[in-house]
This record gives C-alpha cells, structure tokens and sequence, in this order.
C-alpha cells in the first residue's frame, strides 16, 4: 500500500513539473486534458486490484490457546476477587467479611469446579443458601457458604 501512495506521488509531482515547464498558450488545455487522464489513470488502476474478488479470501491461522501460567494464575485471582466483589455487592456485606477461594478454575471456560466462600463478622448473618443458589446459579461454579463465627 505504501508503494502505491509512493507512486502516485512521484506521477503527480512528474505531471505537475513537466505541465510548469511546458509551453503556454493552445496546448495548455490539451495538456491539462492528458495530465488529467495520466494522473486518473496512475490512481485508479492499482484500485482495481482491491475491487476486483476471485471468490477466495486468504486463509487467516488462528492462534494457538496456549496460556503460560502466570496468565491463568493472574486471571484466577481476578475471577476469585470478582466473585468475592459479587458476593458483597450483590448482599451488602463488607468485603472484608467476605472470603473466597476457588478450586479447579477453567481458563477456557471462565469457571470452576467449586468456589469456597466464608462468611465472617457481620456477614456471617448473611442468608448462606440464597448467596449458593446465586453463585452456582450464575455459572460461576458449585458454591459452597461456610460461616465462621469467632
């Protein structure tokens, strides 16, 4: 593409020099004419390569999936911070009160097997059963609530 900007500048820079140059008088408008038609010319036909579609688009590999640790383990703490986020939110508990782990975190699939919350302070009042059926009911994973008290 760049090639195509190139030249296209170095015919019209050609065209206008040669057109300074030139003599005046009845060639002026037949010069302007053929200067015209060049310069169409010059842009128009690597365009036609762009319009013009065999039928066949190039092929495009897809990257491979292959995530190093530091990525899914980065990406777990989030999804763990962001249930924990959820949770308080969601029932108006203090975040500090609100403690999550998760186990078997699928990258791939944003989800895990089991998400561990405890329930602290104030929070342990909390009712356990509707914050399992929330959690597990939003495809998050099996929520399991623990209270702990002291």
């Amino acid at each position: 593409m760049r090639e195509y900007f190139v030249s296209v500048t170095v015919m019209i820079s050609l065209c206008v020099a040669f057109f300074a140059l030139s003599f005046r008088g009845r060639r002026d408008i037949s010069l302007k004419m053929a200067f015209g038609i060049l310069i169409t010319y010059a842009v128009l036909t690597p365009l036609s390569n762009f319009l013009i579609f065999d039928g066949e688009l190039p092929k495009i590999e897809q990257p491979s999936l292959d995530f190093s640790e530091d990525y899914v383990d980065v990406c777990e703490k989030a999804f763990t911070e962001g249930v924990r986020r959820l949770i308080s939110e969601r029932y108006g508990l203090a975040y500090e009160d609100v403690s999550v782990a998760v186990f078997g975190f699928s990258f791939e699939s944003m989800r895990a097997d089991r998400i561990s919350v405890v329930l602290s302070g104030r929070a342990s009042l909390a009712d356990r059963h509707a914050i399992e059926e929330y959690v597990t009911g939003e495809g998050l994973g099996r929520c399991e609530v623990e209270i702990r008290i002291g």
